[in-house]
């Protein structure tokens, strides 16, 4: 909240000074570290009393947070080239109507960004502990976090046209919104990733993520700078969106040498067909009447929510939520 309301503080009550916005939110960031480090030292008692030095330890860490160092490189390169490219390839004026719905989407990475912090050391405490529980937790974790981005990123794609005109005006929504149909697809399946990238970190195998990340970045610079001089802003999205698809593939796919994915998905036939009406689902974004497309993404919700209730909720997991849903009608009913 505060990386958004800051700088609108700072520009609406002080002046519209980028040094000033910077310094704010190199302030907030600050903060938010003290504020974190308070918590930590709550929940470890003796953190910043132990200071005795542990020399095995360095080379652990060192490894660790090396390869964790690459993937925190490459990862962004690979989100800021995009617009670097298209800047050279098309022209700079180009980069607006691209970047603008793209920062709009992956903000959305907020939702799974807090769900994998708390994930983290669950999945390196059960590796610990040689727990079990992992895979089941994985499910419910890519379940619940689908459940959760599907609708919202369904919503920006059938109505993006209306959103831009609204946000900016009618001709940069004509130029603008095919783009942001296609992040908003992709951002749902980028979402996924978050949760096998995090499994496979947290038992200790950053260097997996890190080589695949240094792998994804010459080949996506190519394909991005091929893509954009031959097919313009669409090119360059498409080779956007075909990183994430491929990069969530490999996150799954590593994912599932650490948790037997067999507990996770009985039938692989029932994922296909699910990614095949989540598909269909985002072409609604081309029909024209407005009250079609309304009855549509509201059908739609409903097909996908029923189809994961069905086959991807467990029987235990369904009672949970209908007596949750029972509880909260009686609360709320009359006295």
């Amino acid at each position: 909240i505060f990386t958004f309301i800051g700088p609108l503080v700072v520009v609406l009550w002080y002046k519209n000074d980028l040094v000033a916005v910077t310094v704010v939110l190199s302030v907030g960031r600050v903060v938010a570290c003290m504020v974190h480090a308070y918590y930590a030292a709550r929940s470890l008692p003796g953190m910043f009393g132990d200071r005795r030095y542990r020399p095995e330890l360095i080379k652990t860490l060192m490894v660790s947070g090396g390869w964790m160092t690459v993937s925190n490189i490459v990862s962004p390169l690979m989100g800021y080239l995009d617009r670097f490219l298209i800047g050279a390839t098309i022209s700079a004026a180009a980069v607006a109507y691209y970047v603008t719905p793209n920062e709009m989407l992956t903000k959305l990475w907020i939702i799974p960004g807090a769900l994998t912090a708390v994930l983290f050391p669950r999945f390196a405490s059960d590796l610990i502990e040689n727990s079990r529980d992992s895979a089941l937790l994985f499910r419910k974790a890519v379940t619940i976090l689908f459940l959760v981005i599907f609708p919202i990123t369904l919503f920006t794609a059938v109505y993006a046209k209306e959103i831009l005109q609204l946000w900016i005006n009618p001709e940069f929504a004509e130029k603008s919104y095919i783009l942001m149909q296609v992040f908003s697809f992709g951002i749902l399946i980028n979402c996924l990733a978050h949760i096998p990238f995090t499994l496979i970190q947290s038992v200790g195998k950053a260097k997996v993520t890190a080589l695949i990340h240094t792998a994804e970045l010459p080949l996506f610079a190519i394909t991005l700078w091929l893509c954009a001089t031959h097919m313009g802003l669409i090119g360059a999205v498409l080779a956007w969106l075909a990183r994430m698809l491929i990069d969530t593939i490999i996150m799954f796919v590593q994912a599932g040498k650490i948790v037997d994915l067999q507990r996770i998905v009985y039938q692989p036939s029932r994922l296909v067909i699910l990614f095949g009406i989540v598909t269909l689902s985002f072409f609604i974004s081309w029909i024209p009447s407005p009250l079609l497309k309304t009855i549509l993404l509201v059908a739609s919700n409903i097909i996908v929510f029923a189809y994961c209730w069905r086959f991807f909720v467990e029987e235990n997991e369904r009672m949970f939520v209908i007596k949750k849903v029972f509880a909260a009608v009686r609360f709320s009913g009359p006295k």
